[in-house]
């Protein structure tokens, strides 16, 4: 009988032996499993990084330099500056023609408009049961929240571009009077839509053969890298992912591929970067601070979407 349970006890110490080291064996495989999926994410993330360095240095700074040297070309040399030369005038000069708040009332108004596509956004995400109410009380026939958010979002960019082109019309004098007038001649006087459009053609012919070659390339390049990133976003997670579905009640699957592992914030990124290769390509028609405040504005979608 002792020697019976010497061996069951003997047996027992071996079983407890093997379950260590079974245990040792499973943590070590996870480990190194861990460290592979590690090493993974990290070669990865180098060729991401790698691929945006690319871009950057590849694509967008050669034009760069030129279109900052052109831009450049107005102010007198440093090497011989005149006597009657002022700096903080030229300064003053740049920052009222394309930062004009201080001095153009109606600008205000402009970046005040432009902002409300994002004070709407904000509505949506901090709201989610107010906006599926207003759907079903006042939007019936669009049953499904996602695809009325779509509607009124790009109802509010037709808004904005109108409210560009009728600022721009303004500064000649016509203002949004002028351009509703301008747009209803075109489509509704029989042969003016020919005569509008073969001016419009020229006019623009011409405007794009006197461009500055790099600064052409450099907008092209900002609004197709831009868009390219758009078009990304909405290939990967549809119009449910685009417009708020995870707030409201849409199951949105997590997407961790192209562009979300490419960089932050990649359909409000693309959308600044469109927006400023738009004003660097028409060289300066629209006001750089209409983009810089257009950046702000899209900055501060993301970081309602991030933590709020």
């Amino acid at each position: 009988g002792f020697s019976n349970e010497k061996m069951d006890a003997n047996f027992d110490n071996a079983e407890d032996s093997h379950s260590k080291i079974g245990h040792k064996n499973a943590s070590s495989n996870a480990k190194v499993v861990l460290r592979n999926e590690q090493k993974v994410d990290e070669s990865k993330s180098s060729t991401m990084f790698d691929l945006r360095a690319v871009i950057v240095i590849g694509l967008l700074l050669p034009w760069a330099f030129p279109v900052v040297l052109d831009s450049l070309q107005d102010l007198p040399s440093t090497l011989g500056l005149p006597h009657n030369w002022d700096e903080s005038r030229s300064i003053e000069s740049f920052l009222s023609s394309h930062f004009p708040w201080s001095k153009d009332p109606s600008f205000l108004c402009l970046l005040t408009a432009l902002s409300a596509p994002h004070l709407f956004y904000f509505w949506v995400w901090t709201n989610p049961l107010g906006w599926k109410g207003l759907c079903r009380d006042f939007l019936p026939t669009l049953t499904d929240p996602c695809h009325a958010f779509a509607m009124v979002a790009y109802f509010l960019k037709l808004l904005q571009g109108l409210l560009m082109a009728a600022w721009l019309r303004g500064r000649d004098g016509g203002g949004i009077v002028g351009l509703l007038r301008d747009i209803f001649q075109a489509f509704f006087t029989p042969g003016l839509v020919k005569e509008t459009t073969i001016g419009f053609a020229s006019a623009a012919y011409k405007y794009i053969a006197g461009l500055n070659t790099a600064q052409a390339l450099l907008g092209i390049e900002l609004i197709l890298f831009g868009q390219i990133l758009n078009v990304s976003v909405y290939k990967a997670i549809g119009e449910h992912g685009v417009y708020y579905g995870c707030r409201l009640g849409k199951v949105v699957p997590w997407c961790d591929g192209f562009p979300f592992n490419f960089l932050p914030h990649p359909q409000y990124l693309g959308s600044s970067l469109s927006i400023w290769g738009v004003c660097i390509f028409l060289g300066g028609m629209i006001p750089y601070g209409v983009p810089v405040v257009m950046s702000c504005f899209y900055a501060f979608s993301s970081w309602v979407e991030a933590t709020l």
